[in-house]
């Protein structure tokens, strides 16, 4: 009767594990080299509101208005705080 912790059987489990390790490795290298910290979509729309509010012009009625079919307060009530500390 074989141990079943031979070094073929630890060799085959490392191997096993650099094979699986390998693609998600490379995905964090190639978002770490590519990526683009830029806004996206909508986030364009929140600009000149972080703008306003850095600037202490922003008004309630920015923080009210209607985007789409609703009207996001909380968002955007927290948004501007948020940005300060990033």
């Amino acid at each position: 009767m074989t141990s079943p912790n031979t070094s073929k059987d630890k060799a085959l489990i490392f191997l096993t594990a650099i094979c699986c390790a390998a693609p998600f490795l490379y995905i964090c290298y190639l978002v770490n080299k590519y990526a683009v910290n830029v806004p996206f979509w909508d986030d364009w729309a929140q600009i000149p509101m972080i703008n306003h509010f850095l600037d202490g012009n922003l008004e309630l009625s920015e923080l009210w208005a209607q985007h789409n079919e609703h009207r996001p307060l909380i968002f955007r009530t927290a948004r501007p705080c948020s940005d300060l500390g990033s």
